[in-house]
Parts: C-alpha cells; sequence; structure tokens
C-alpha cells in the first residue's frame, strides 16, 4: 500500500488546512464557544444539504443513522470543538498544536488495533514526523520565553 491516491491526498491536505484556519480565526472571536460551534455547524449542515442537492437526490437517513448522526455531531465533534475553543482562550495555540498531532497517530493506532489493519511505513513516518513537530515546538516555546 503507497501513498499513490492523489485525490485523496489533497481532500486530507485541504481538510488540515480549514481546521488551521477555524482555529487560527476562533482564537480572534471574543463570543462565547457554545454559539460559535452552534453557527458553525448549522453553516456546514446548509452546505452539506446543498452540496447533496447538487451531487445527488435527498434521502432521510433512517432512524438508525439519525442517531449515529446526533452522536457524532453533538457529543464527538459539538463539545470536542467547544473544548477546543475553550483551550484556545487558555493558552497559545502553539502549546495546543502537539496535542492536535495525536489524532493521526491515534487514528491509525485504532485502526492497526480494531480493524486489523496493517502496519505501513507511512504510520512510522507520520510518528516521527508528529515527535520532530512536537519537539520543535517546544523547543521555540522555551526560546520565546524569559
Amino acid at each position: 500500500m503507497g501513498i499513490n491516491n492523489a485525490p485523496v491526498i489533497g481532500l486530507v491536505g485541504a481538510a488540515a488546512a480549514c481546521f488551521a484556519l477555524f482555529s487560527v480565526l476562533s482564537k480572534t472571536i471574543k463570543k462565547e464557544p457554545l454559539g460559535v460551534v452552534t453557527i458553525y455547524f448549522l453553516t456546514a449542515c446548509i452546505a452539506s444539504l446543498l452540496s447533496m442537492l447538487y451531487y445527488s437526490k435527498f434521502a432521510f437517513p433512517s432512524s438508525g443513522e439519525l442517531i449515529q448522526i446526533f452522536l457524532n455531531g453533538v457529543l464527538v465533534n459539538g463539545f470536542s470543538y467547544v473544548f477546543w475553543l475553550l483551550a484556545l482562550r487558555s493558552t497559545e495555540a502553539s502549546y495546543l498544536a502537539p496535542f492536535t498531532f495525536m489524532t493521526p497517530i491515534l487514528s491509525a493506532f485504532y485502526l492497526i488495533i480494531l480493524f486489523d489493519e496493517p502496519v505501513v511505513a507511512v504510520y512510522a513516518a507520520g510518528l516521527l514526523l508528529v515527535v520532530a513537530g512536537s519537539l520543535l515546538t517546544s523547543v521555540s516555546r522555551r526560546a520565546r520565553q524569559p
């Protein structure tokens, strides 16, 4: 298995750029996090609806799917974004950045352990990049402190 799917890699890169933009712009917003996240998710819902209507036909989710959508939207994403905004307000983004780098590492471990995915070299390369980035961030923060 190699890194040969350019559209997927492009989408992952675009998603990372969007999250970075969201984090940077969120730091400047002075409103309370719950309202900001609510507006963000309502906007995303409207964009998703328009995309669905443009590319396919409307299909209402089943009751089981609605439960999963609710759990993912409110519990997994909703609360995590509220906590992320609170964390951004309480400290520097450079201090929090290494924690976001843990997401792909944990995802790879979950895939390997829970879904018997093969261990590929790109996982090790990613882990090394995350550790190196975290160390560089830590060194940079210490150098700026008086």
